[in-house]
C-alpha cells in the first residue's frame, strides 16, 4: 500500500555504474524540479543503484547528507533495467512516477512533457518519444538509430500498435496505474510488458514528442558499435516478444501465402477445366463435366497436388490463428480478474496490516 501521504512526485533513475555522471545528473534533476513546481508539490529523486561494481554507491551514499530530496535504494547484484524499475515503482512514494535514464539522453525538461498530461487527467501513462513526428533524434550513431527505429515499429505492433516508441525508459505514470499492474519482467522486455497490460486494463496511453540526444559520454562509449551477437540478441528479443503478445502475427506470412498459391491454383484448374470442356462438344451432362474434369486433372496433375495441399495448409494456419486469438483473449480475460483481485486483498489488507 502507498503511504498515507503521498509526495507529488517521484522521480526514479536505475543506474548501473554511472559514477563519471550520477551526481551531476542528479543535481540537474532536482535543479528542474525546484524551477518547475510549485510550492507545495513536493518531490523526490529515487537513484535505484542496480549493483553497481563502481564508485557509484559510494558517491549516492555522500550525497544524501547534504540533499534531502535524495533517496537511493541498492541491489547487491546487477539484476536488469525492468527489475530495478519495479524495485523503483514499490518504494516510490509520488502520486505521479516519472522514470528517466541516468545518462540523461532526455533532458530534465522532458518532466514537464511527461507530467502535463497527467496533471490535466487526460492520460495515465506518458510516453516519451523520439520517433513521434515531432520528435527528433541528436547524436546518435546512424546504425543504433536505424536498428532502433526498426524495432519500434515491429514492437508497437506487438502492444497494440498507436505508439512511435515502445523500448524508452522516459514514462510517466499516475499512482493508480501502478497499483493496478502486476509486473515480471527483469530486462528492458519491462518497457513493452507495461504498455500491454495498461492497455488491457482500460488505462489511456499517450506519447508526446521528446528529443533523445547522447550525450558525448554515451557516445564514445557506443563508438566501437554493436556486435553481431549483441545485435541477434537484441532481434531475438523483440520478435520472440511481438509473437508472444500477438501470436497471431506469426501465421500471417503463411496465411498470406497459401492463400495466395490456392488462389492462383484455383484459377489455373478452372481455365484449364474450361478449356477442356469446351473441347468436348460430343458429349453433354455429367457425362461431359467428369470427362473434362478427368482430363485436366491428367494434363496437369501436379496443380491439383498443389491445391489440395495449400488448401489443407491454409485450412490449418486458419485454426491456429483462431486459437491464438482465443489465448489472447483467456489471458487478457485472467489479467483482468487477478488484478482486480490483487485490488481486494490490497483493500482489505489495509495499512496496518504491510
Amino acid at each position: 500500500m502507498p503511504p498515507a501521504r503521498l509526495l507529488h512526485l517521484s522521480v526514479i533513475i536505475p543506474a548501473f555504474n554511472e559514477e563519471g555522471v550520477i551526481e551531476l545528473h542528479a543535481d540537474r534533476v532536482a535543479s528542474f524540479l525546484h524551477g518547475h513546481l510549485t510550492a507545495g508539490q513536493d518531490f523526490e529523486v529515487l537513484v535505484v543503484d542496480d549493483g553497481s561494481i563502481d564508485s557509484t554507491a559510494a558517491i549516492l551514499a555522500g550525497m544524501q547528507a547534504s540533499r534531502p530530496w535524495l533517496r537511493t535504494v541498492r541491489h547487491p547484484r546487477n539484476a536488469g533495467r525492468g527489475k530495478a524499475l519495479r524495485t523503483g515503482f514499490a518504494a516510490a512514494r509520488g502520486a505521479f512516477i516519472v522514470t528517466l535514464d541516468a545518462d540523461l539522453s532526455y533532458s530534465p525538461d522532458h518532466i514537464a512533457r511527461l507530467l502535463a498530461p497527467l496533471e490535466r487527467g487526460t492520460a495515465d501513462v506518458v510516453l516519451a518519444s523520439a520517433y513521434h513526428p515531432q520528435g527528433s533524434v541528436r547524436n546518435v550513431p546512424f546504425g543504433r538509430a536505424m536498428l532502433s527505429r526498426l524495432g519500434n515499429l515491429v514492437l508497437s505492433q506487438a502492444v497494440g500498435g498507436g505508439i512511435h516508441t515502445a523500448t524508452c525508459v522516459v514514462r510517466a505514470y499516475t499512482r493508480e496505474v501502478l497499483d493496478h499492474l502486476i509486473l515480471f519482467g527483469n530486462g528492458k522486455d519491462l518497457h513493452l510488458e507495461i504498455i500491454q497490460k495498461a492497455r488491457i486494463l482500460g488505462f489511456r496511453v499517450v506519447e508526446v514528442p521528446a528529443d533523445l540526444c547522447w550525450l558525448p559520454v554515451k557516445r564514445s562509449r557506443a563508438a566501437k558499435g554493436m556486435s553481431l551477437g549483441d545485435l541477434w540478441s537484441l532481434s531475438r528479443r523483440h520478435l520472440f516478444y511481438n509473437f508472444l503478445m500477438r501470436p497471431t502475427s506469426l501465421f500471417v506470412l503463411p496465411l498470406l501465402l497459401f492463400a495466395i498459391v490456392f488462389a492462383a491454383t484455383s484459377v489455373a484448374i478452372l481455365l484449364g477445366y474450361s478449356h477442356q470442356y469446351a473441347a468436348m462438344e460430343g458429349l453433354s451432362g455429367l457425362s461431359r463435366a467428369y470427362q473434362a474434369l478427368r482430363a485436366n486433372m491428367q494434363g496437369a496433375p501436379l496443380s491439383y497436388v498443389v491445391w489440395g495441399l495449400s488448401l489443407v495448409l491454409l485450412l490449418q494456419f486458419l485454426s491456429l490463428n483462431l486459437m491464438s486469438k482465443q489465448s489472447n483473449h483467456h489471458y487478457e480475460e485472467m489479467l483482468r480478474h487477478v488484478s482486480r483481485l490483487e485490488r481486494l486483498a490490497r483493500r482489505a489488507q489495509g495499512p496496518g496490516d504491510e
